[in-house]
């Protein structure tokens, strides 16, 4: 955001505006429930206080005679999903405060985002001491290699490293030739399995051609792009930076990636006297002793790099600290990322790649839930069973199917014995696996379940059972677990009858039907503003107005898409079935039809250019011809078009013709124009035209046989009959679904309804929607 000449940071608010209300006429008594989105403009503040965030809500939400309607509303509800940050629930507080002040009070209905959640849930899971540590490499890792060229610097450094670990073993090739062949299957497995050994290393070609075969085909197999930036603040991408660095590490003992990365960065491995590369099977034994022993041998084993590596930090943190240098940067990234692989534990990306899988798994159901097409196929599915598909995404919340799946994969991993590489397979790894896990399904309960069965979600369990013994629950219930919207519903509705009567639950279901569980309709399209405003980079900076009429101008277009009503194609008989065209353009196409066979009579394929001057004349001529000359010309265009289609004609339209054809075409033309100049010979003139459509004079003109035109003629009436027919359908299915028609929305039980409030609702609740309506969903299936 700039103000004058100075540039500063800004938030940008992305706001989606619903409104639901329900009615009951006065004459019929019938209710009927009015439901739409309101597209919203941008907005951009330079903190997000709750002081900013009220303002902007208040600027944005502001809909003309809204609050004068309301006034004649007996019940009003704010519904508002958002993440879990402090000052949107003190904006939502403090604009409720300033609504009663005005005689406008309402309950709020205030929402975490589920997805957020999940999200924090993966966070706190990965701040555990060796999956934060792991992170922290992944990301230095990922910021070393966005340079031009990283991935074949990448690759070609990997190829040196196997150019020098690679040696020859010519003691014993005898004896382990034949092992190799015979007994290579896995020592810790029992299972007795051979594989087809490689040729074995003996002398200097064969070990060129093996290097080559490695360029060839391994550097791109272990190496297909450099390393995915693991991001903290994003809800997915961890599994792929995470399958590149095990992928990496698994061989070897991690030795290829170690050295790999310290050449790709260029800077020194720091290792301690103690510290060799043989002594990770001293230290699993030390970690299977005692925890204690175990990390004395690792501090005992690198000390002195520990020490080195930390003062190398301690100086780049301190030089960076004092000027915004990005070589300085750079430098301390490669830094850390040799830090990292230098100290890696592969049982680390292990555990992290179990704990992550799951949550990820989790978000992915998430995701589908809050898309349109879950919300596209429930709807359809609830309009052909009759069903509740108003309060679908409430349903899956209350079945919490997601949780469940969650828990069952974490209670698997708990309970499976993992098989680790033997240096990794200790007893720290195997702890640090519990923990994790532990700490995933602690804050997944804390955060999602817990919120999942306490209210509001109590209350609306009674559109699923509507008992006497829910209601009696939901009554003894204590009023200090109720959240406001249940406190306040359960004061209008407190006796058994008022629970459970009609007025109850259709207010319970308008609730439910606008009620939000995620954002993430709002988080996705802030990748659409950023793509729209990082063009500023290239050319020039986008105004606020002009980004946020492109968010608006794609926000409607998308609610108009999410109502369960939008059709994937349209139907074909649509058209037969819309208003009739006026006059005047089924002139226009009939004058364009004709025109286009005159034109190809009198121009004989030239085009307007050529022409020249005598357009003006063609012009004059077409516009004084007769009526029987304009439906000759019609039926040759409708003759050519119908040739066309069936590929019967060499050219676009149907109207090639050869030279003898043009020729006698030609003379046909001088014989009609002779006879139209004598004025007293007209009569003899259409009689002669009438003797000639007897003859193959169509034929000769299109160049067509008069099978073809016999054919095509009876094309045309072929399907002049199927549209008569899909005609004669599409009036049969709408006096059908007039006759029948079923209800939008199952909003209220077939049973006997009572005086509430002195409120009466009928039988069935039409719903109208702003968007097109869900009756079209049928149609799409």
């Amino acid at each position: 955001m700039r103000l004058g000449k100075e540039t500063s940071v800004a938030k940008v608010f992305q706001i989606e505006l619903g409104i639901t209300m329900l009615f009951q006429r006065l004459d019929t008594k019938a209710v009927c429930c009015l439901t739409g989105t309101l597209p919203r403009m941008l907005a951009a503040v330079d903190q997000t206080t709750a002081a900013n965030t009220r303002q902007v809500l208040e600027a944005r939400c502001n809909t003309p005679e809204l609050k004068r309607a309301s006034r004649h509303l007996d019940f009003r509800v704010r519904c508002v999903c958002t993440d879990r940050y402090a000052a949107n629930f003190a904006a939502e507080a403090a604009m409720q405060a300033s609504a009663r002040d005005e005689g406008l009070p309402y309950a709020r209905d205030h929402t975490a985002c589920e997805m957020h959640m999940v999200a924090t849930a993966h966070t706190k899971t990965a701040q555990l001491g060796k999956l934060d540590a792991t992170v922290q490499g992944l990301v230095a890792c990922a910021l070393t290699m966005t340079g031009a060229c990283a991935k074949s610097r990448l690759q070609k450094c990997l190829l040196e490293v196997f150019k020098k670990k690679c040696r020859q073993h010519n003691q014993h090739h005898a004896q382990r030739a034949v092992l190799a062949r015979f007994l290579n299957g896995d020592p810790v497995s029992s299972d007795v399995m051979i594989y087809n050994p490689n040729v074995h290393i003996i002398d200097e070609p064969v070990r060129a051609r093996m290097l080559q075969d490695i360029e060839a085909f391994v550097l791109a197999a272990l190496v297909p792009t450099t390393c995915p930036l693991f991001s903290r603040s994003r809800w997915n991408g961890a599994d792929g930076a995470l399958a590149w660095l095990g992928l990496f590490s698994a061989h070897y003992n991690g030795s290829l990636l170690k050295h790999t990365i310290q050449k790709f960065a260029g800077l020194p491995l720091l290792q301690g006297p103690g510290g060799r590369e043989e002594d990770h099977w001293i230290r699993a034994i030390g970690a299977e002793l005692s925890q204690q022993g175990s990390q004395h041998a690792i501090e005992q084993g690198n000390v002195q790099a520990a020490h080195a590596a930390e003062a190398v930090d301690e100086e780049m943190d301190k030089e960076g600290s004092e000027q915004d240098d990005w070589h300085k940067r750079n430098k301390q990234y490669r830094r850390r990322s040799v830090n990292f692989v230098q100290d890696l534990c592969l049982g680390a990306i292990f555990v992290f790649s179990i704990v992550a899988g799951l949550l990820q798994n989790l978000r992915r159901e998430l995701f589908h839930r809050a898309s349109v097409v879950w919300r596209r196929n429930v709807y359809a599915r609830g309009l052909r069973s009759q069903g509740r598909s108003n309060v679908c995404k409430l349903l899956e919340v209350l079945a919490s199917e997601d949780v469940k799946r969650f828990y069952t994969g974490l209670w698997s991993s708990l309970r499976q014995s993992f098989t680790l590489l033997r240096p990794h397979n200790t007893f720290e790894i195997r702890a640090l696996l519990f923990t994790s896990l532990a700490r995933a399904g602690a804050c997944v309960h804390q955060l999602l379940v817990t919120r999942r069965a306490g209210y509001p979600l109590e209350l609306f369990k009674l559109l699923t059972n509507d008992s006497t013994e829910m209601v009696e629950k939901i009554l003894r219930s204590s009023p200090c677990l109720r959240d406001e919207l249940s406190h306040e519903f359960l004061s209008r509705f407190g006796t058994p009858a008022e629970l459970g009567s009609a007025p109850a639950k259709s207010i319970l279901h308008c609730i439910a039907a606008r009620r939000e569980y995620d954002i993430c309709c709002i988080e996705c399209r802030h990748a659409s503003s950023r793509r729209v405003q990082k063009t500023s980079a290239q050319t020039w900076v986008r105004s606020l107005e002009s980004v946020s009429a492109a968010f608006v101008i794609k926000q409607n277009k998308l609610a108009r898409q999410n109502v369960a009503g939008v059709q994937a194609h349209a139907a074909p008989s649509q058209g037969a079935a819309s208003e009739p065209e006026p006059e005047a353009k089924r002139k226009a196409k009939r004058s364009r039809s004709a025109w286009a066979a005159f034109m190809h009579e009198n121009t004989q394929g030239r085009t307007n250019k050529k022409w020249g001057d005598g357009m003006a004349d063609l012009s004059r001529r077409i516009r004084e011809i007769s009526d029987s000359e304009r439906e000759r010309l019609e039926d040759l265009a409708k003759t050519a078009t119908a040739a066309a289609f069936q590929k019967q004609g060499s050219g676009p339209a149907g109207f090639a013709q050869t030279r003898q054809q043009k020729e006698t075409a030609r003379r046909l033309q001088l014989r009609m124009a002779q006879d139209a100049e004598d004025s007293a010979a007209a009569p003899a003139s259409r009689g002669m035209l009438a003797d000639a459509s007897t003859s193959p004079l169509d034929s000769m003109v299109l160049g067509l046989p008069e099978e073809l035109a016999r054919l095509s003629q009876e094309n045309l009436d072929s399907v002049a009959m199927a549209r008569r027919t899909a005609q004669e359908e599409e009036r049969t299915l709408q006096a059908y679904m007039q006759e029948n028609a079923p209800p939008a929305l199952a909003l209220l039980p077939d049973v006997d309804f009572t005086q509430s409030n002195s409120i009466t609702l009928p039988e069935s609740l039409p719903t109208a929607e702003f968007s097109p309506p869900l009756a079209a969903m049928a149609e799409a299936g």
